[in-house]
C-alpha cells in the first residue's frame, strides 16, 4: 500500500513540475509609427509656428501578487517661426533616431518594457512608440503603453489663400505568442484630426480619422497584426495669415498573461481523494 501511495505522490509532483514549465514564452510585441510628410503646392507658403505635446509610457509587472510599475512622461512646447519640420522638432528630434525615456518594470517572471523614439529630416518626421514584454512563470503578468500626442500648428505667411495637405502614412507591427493557458495581446492605433486657429482658440474637424490593427494569441482572436494601408490625408485651406493645426496620437499597447493549468488543481483533489480512500480501506482490515 505504501508503494502505491509513493508512487501517485511521484506522479502529482511530476505533473506539478510539468505544469510550471509548459507556460514559459507567452510574449508581446507591439509597434506604431506615424510619419508625417508635407505635400504642398507652393511649400514657401507654409511657415510651422509650433509644436505642443507630450509622450508618455507605462510599464507594469505582476508576480504572486506583488506589482512593479515604472513609467516617464515628458511635456514639450515650442514656439517661433521655422522654414521646415526638422527645424521646429530640433532638439526633440533629429536626423540620427534617438531614444527618449525607456520604462522597464521587472520583477519574477515578468517583464514589460516601452520607448519612444523619433526622426525628422527636412518637412518629414516620423514619431515611433514601441511596447513589448515576457513572461515566463505561471501566475505572473506584464503590461505597457507607449503614447505620443503632439499638436503641430503651420501658417500661411503669404498674401493669398494656400492649399495645400498633410500626408500621415503608418505602419504597425503586432505579434503576440502563448503557449497554451495562456494571453498575449498587442495593439497599435493612430488617432488623428485637423483643425484652424480663430482668435487663439481651437477650432476642431469634427471628423477624427482613425486606424488601428491588434493581434492576440491563443486564447483570444484579433484583428490582424500588421498594417502599412492607404495614408490619412489632411487638406487644407488657408487664408493669408491663417493657421492651421494637427493633433494626432500614436499608441502602442500590449500585455501578457499566465496561470496554472486548471486540471492541476482536479489532479491534486483526485489525488488527496485517492489517499483518503486508502487511508479508511486500512483503517476497516
Amino acid at each position: 500500500m505504501q508503494n502505491v501511495k509513493l508512487i501517485y505522490l511521484l506522479l502529482v509532483t511530476t505533473f506539478t513540475f510539468f505544469s510550471t514549465t509548459v507556460n514559459a514564452g507567452i510574449m508581446y510585441h507591439t509597434t506604431s509609427t506615424a510619419t508625417i510628410s508635407l505635400n504642398a503646392s507652393s511649400p514657401d507658403d507654409i511657415s510651422f509656428v509650433g509644436i505642443i505635446g507630450n509622450y508618455n509610457a507605462l510599464a507594469t509587472a505582476t508576480s504572486h501578487g506583488v506589482l512593479a510599475v515604472d513609467s516617464a512622461q515628458m511635456f514639450f512646447n515650442r514656439n517661433g517661426a521655422y522654414s521646415n519640420l526638422s527645424s521646429l522638432l530640433f532638439p526633440f528630434t533629429s536626423v540620427i533616431p534617438s531614444s527618449f525615456d525607456n520604462v522597464n518594470a521587472v520583477i519574477g517572471g515578468a517583464e514589460g518594457r516601452g520607448r519612444n523614439d523619433s526622426f525628422s529630416s527636412g518637412n518629414v518626421a516620423r514619431f515611433k512608440a514601441e511596447a513589448f514584454g515576457e513572461v515566463i512563470e505561471p501566475v505572473e503578468s506584464a503590461y505597457s503603453r507607449v503614447r505620443w500626442d503632439v499638436l503641430l500648428a503651420f501658417q500661411n505667411t503669404s498674401d493669398n489663400r494656400s492649399i495645400f495637405s498633410w500626408d500621415l502614412n503608418y505602419l504597425f507591427f503586432n505579434s503576440a505568442v502563448a503557449e497554451l493557458n495562456g494571453t498575449a495581446f498587442s495593439t497599435s492605433s493612430i488617432r488623428a484630426q485637423q483643425g484652424k486657429l480663430i482668435n487663439g482658440e481651437r477650432n476642431m474637424d469634427p471628423k477624427i480619422s482613425e486606424v488601428s490593427a491588434a493581434k492576440c494569441g491563443l486564447t483570444t482572436n484579433c484583428l490582424p497584426g500588421n498594417s502599412d494601408g492607404v495614408p490619412l490625408t489632411f487638406n487644407y485651406s488657408l487664408n493669408a495669415g491663417e493657421i492651421g493645426f494637427l493633433n494626432f496620437e500614436v499608441t502602442a499597447e500590449g500585455s501578457a498573461s499566465v496561470v496554472p493549468e486548471p486540471k492541476i488543481i482536479w489532479l491534486l483533489c483526485t489525488g488527496a481523494l485517492v489517499l483518503i480512500c486508502f487511508r479508511n480501506r486500512g483503517k476497516e482490515s
